[in-house]
């Protein structure tokens, strides 16, 4: 498949919170299966340049260790990592795995649990349901813990099946479920501390992070297990891994689980034919994650005007969008290369921008690490109401509005699209709508670059103190539009 700049934009637009135009053009020449492979291969960051344990950390050698901490980091390293695409597709796997951080409780509970999803999510489906449902954050979000000999809990295997493997009423009874929850009793967890006090607990946790330790891990505890033979979708087990094995290799879960990657990085609503292609790839591959994203990235129905720009942002990809536009990655390279340890605090100019693009989110309907509930959240037309539109109208200046980065982000953008003294106002914006990644209509740009030349044309935007301010107030009418909303 030839690759050209629409094409390359948008497998960007949907797997890596976009790309700039003049990357794109690096790119063409090369061939669509060149692209997609190279970009799908690249690993996670396993040692991000900012350690998580820098936003648990507070002075006086105290921790912070709520969740919203880990979703800041998080939220960071998505606006700056050099390789997006397995950040964006940990977004997919938290919707898919939805654990609830109010409940979990302490980040570092829930950061195996995200870094599970970062690292593994273009693996073996096996493997990774294998580690995320075996992981403490799940085991205590979905009840793990109350599930004995005895007195099987089935919430656990509930969920594994209706919305981890099968889907909702896919080929499986009550019977099945009560079984497979005998066959989870035992599954625990452990923490691996041994102070009384909190200030004991703080520094043994801390002591942890610094030799790459982990603070609690799977248990399977043989005296709460209820022994014996179990009957599982026609099926003999006897033990809870019994059960995953079982389910990942299910026609069903292949079916399932292919259908929503599709829904969710191409259009809703597929043919049959479409989706048995993708079963086909699953199961020549063992549940190949990543070769069953590159056999959709490169088919001729995700490039389709079904596609294209049809689709409603998410939150972070809106976000993310924004902020990569202007090259986050590179402009906040200094502070995330001077890194003095893994316990310090993290600086108040790196803290409030993850902050922002939190909060922005949160008021578009997303809070990362916090879904409604474990089915996760509603994607596409379900993103846009009233007040969602307003929030994301707003966006930008809740993003940008802080002079502790918000100039620094936005003056070194505003130098690039004003190369020249004489940029007129048609110019300007034309080449933030490409920086943007957004297309409107004639009549809206015309409306956009008159109102740069009734409040004082584009030489404002070159001012050092107050040209951040204009651009933020530019780009809040532009993503009141509706074209600003599609990806």
């Amino acid at each position: 498949m030839l690759a050209d700049r629409r094409k390359i934009r948008h497998f960007y637009r949907r797997f890596g919170f976009g790309i700039s135009d003049w990357e794109a053009t690096k790119l063409t020449g090369k061939s669509m299966e060149e692209i997609v492979g190279a970009a799908l291969d690249q690993p996670a960051d396993a040692e991000p340049a900012v350690s998580p344990w820098r936003y648990f950390s507070v002075k006086d050698e105290g921790l912070n260790s709520t969740t919203r901490n880990l979703a800041y980091w998080w939220e960071l390293q998505m606006a700056t990592t050099q390789n997006p695409i397995p950040e964006r597709l940990a977004v997919f796997w938290h919707d898919h795995f939805g654990i609830g951080g109010d409940k979990v409780g302490a980040s570092y509970m829930s950061l195996p649990y995200l870094n599970d999803l970062r690292t593994k999510g273009s693996g073996k489906f096996s493997d990774l349901l294998t580690s995320v449902v075996k992981g403490p954050a799940m085991i205590m979000f979905l009840d793990g813990q109350q599930n004995v000999k005895g007195r099987p809990n089935e919430n656990f295997a509930r969920e594994v099946m209706e919305l981890f493997t099968l889907g909702v009423d896919n080929g499986y009874t009550e019977e099945d479920i009560a079984e497979a929850a005998k066959a989870f009793t035992g599954w625990r967890y452990r923490y691996h501390l041994t102070g009384k006090t909190n200030p004991e607990r703080v520094k043994e946790i801390r002591g942890m992070a610094l030799e790459d330790k982990p603070v609690i891990t799977f248990l399977f505890s043989p005296g709460q297990h209820e022994k014996g033979v179990k009957k599982v979708l026609g099926k003999e087990v006897e033990f809870g891994q019994q059960v995953v094995d079982l389910l990942a290799a299910e026609e069903q879960t292949a079916r399932y689980v292919t259908t929503k990657l599709w829904k969710h990085y191409a259009y809703p609503e597929p043919s049959d034919a479409v989706i048995e292609r993708f079963i086909g790839v699953w199961k020549k591959t063992d549940g190949s994650i990543k070769d069953v994203l590159k056999a959709i990235a490169l088919s001729d129905e995700f490039y389709s005007e079904k596609s294209v720009r049809k689709m409603i942002k998410s939150p972070v990809d809106i976000s993310m969008g924004l902020v990569r536009a202007f090259n986050t990655p590179d402009v906040f390279k200094p502070a995330l290369n001077n890194d003095p340890g893994i316990l310090e605090p993290i600086p108040w100019n790196l803290r409030g921008f993850s902050q922002d693009l939190h909060n922005s989110m949160q008021r578009m309907g997303m809070d990362i690490l916090h879904p409604p509930s474990v089915e996760g959240w509603h994607w596409d037309q379900a993103w846009i109401s009233t007040d969602s539109i307003l929030a994301r109208s707003r966006m930008p200046q809740v993003v940008f509005q802080r002079r502790s980065h918000g100039p620094y982000i936005l003056n070194s953008g505003i130098s690039s699209l004003m190369d020249t003294d004489d940029v007129t106002a048609e110019q300007f914006l034309d080449r933030l709508l490409d920086r943007l990644d957004i297309e409107l209509p004639k009549e809206t740009r015309s409306t956009l670059a008159a109102q740069i030349t009734k409040d004082g044309g584009t030489g404002r935007f070159k001012n050092k103190n107050s040209g951040f301010q204009a651009l933020i107030r530019l780009m809040r009418f532009i993503y009141a539009t509706p074209e600003a909303q599609l990806y």
